[in-house]
């Protein structure tokens, strides 16, 4: 957790992560490479407006050199949180389907690892998320 976080000057132990994207595709991809069915989690929302841009970044996020786990980022990997950026990462991309789609039942069923992620340095008021709809 003492990985770097360098646009933000802090470490991955001092930021919120947050999706760009709906699990359901994740989750979709995971159960049918699994052979078995994974219900989606139902996420929580929260409007991308709220947060300080000084204090938020976005972290692209790309498998490593295991095929499984991301590599520690460099500057090429992040940026910076706007409108645009955010519209160049809301969708799950092919490379996380095909990675997915190709795991073996004893790798590690790690869904994120090629999904961007929102990281907001300090904490976010719960009461800027709205519950999932039942």
């Amino acid at each position: 957790m003492e990985q770097a976080v360098a646009p933000l000057d802090c470490t991955w132990s001092d930021v919120v992560f947050l999706s760009p994207v709906h699990p359901a595709e994740l989750f979709a991809a995971s159960s049918q490479a699994r052979g078995r069915r994974t219900s989606a989690p139902r996420p929580w929302d929260l409007d991308a407006g709220r947060l300080d841009p000084e204090r938020t970044v976005i972290r692209l996020m790309r498998h490593g050199r295991d095929g499984h786990h991301s590599d520690p980022a460099d500057e090429r990997d992040y940026l910076p949180y706007t409108t645009a950026g955010l519209r160049a990462v809301n969708r799950v991309t092919v490379a996380a389907i095909e990675r997915l789609n190709s795991l073996a039942p004893e790798d590690p069923w790690l869904p994120w690892v090629d999904v961007p992620h929102i990281l907001h340095r300090g904490a976010i008021p719960v009461e800027w998320f709205r519950r999932p709809s039942a």
